[in-house]
């Protein structure tokens, strides 16, 4: 069915089928135009040694026509460290920018592990999280997670608050954007859209 459904939607996917663990399924329970509860079923163990070496045979087809890469990690266990490791080893040899976010919305992720990004995107608690720090300031913590993670730029999501980048090229500079709509119906997809936007 996921295959069917990417291809309708005009995506050539390279799907790599994990045996241990279900399809991932959200249910989102919502009242008067609102998400009251969500709740997902899905196993978030690392995929295992064989589905890694499948995926980066994949990226090796594929790399030539390649003229960015993007991770968007959910923390389900599709990227573990060694995969990113690799395919970050190929961008950077290969000269080819890639991007990343990381969500921990509903579970706990390290943006911060994408090392020598071309850009990171993060909510502000993803931030938060990647440095274990709940109390500094947030130019603070925007620093702290660019000198970490070694991003080139970094965009900090803040919600109906807009967002924050900041540069690292000769000199750092940061900069706001005021949200668009700072009262959505539903937010889901926003930050998949700004990451694809940006990428």
């Amino acid at each position: 069915r996921v295959a069917d459904a990417v291809k309708s939607y005009g995506v050539r996917g390279l799907l790599v089928k994990d045996e241990s663990r279900p399809t991932i399924r959200k249910q989102r329970f919502r009242a008067s135009g609102k998400t009251m509860l969500r709740v997902s079923h899905l196993r978030s163990h690392d995929v295992s040694r064989e589905n890694i070496n499948e995926m980066l045979h994949y990226l090796v087809r594929a790399i030539d026509n390649v003229d960015v890469v993007i991770f968007s990690d959910f923390n389900y266990g599709c990227l573990p460290q060694t995969f990113v490791d690799k395919v970050i080893d190929v961008c950077l040899r290969r000269k080819l920018p890639f991007l990343a976010d990381s969500q921990a919305s509903s579970q706990v992720g390290d943006v911060s592990r994408f090392k020598d990004s071309l850009c990171l995107c993060a909510t502000e608690r993803e931030a938060r999280l990647a440095l274990n720090d709940f109390k500094s300031g947030l130019q603070s913590v925007i620093e702290r997670l660019s000198e970490t993670s070694r991003a080139k730029n970094l965009i900090v999501k803040l919600g109906a608050e807009g967002l924050i980048a900041m540069s690292k090229n000769q000199y750092r500079k940061t900069d706001s954007l005021r949200a668009l709509n700072s009262n959505p119906s539903d937010v889901a997809g926003a930050g998949d859209a700004l990451l694809a936007t940006t990428s």
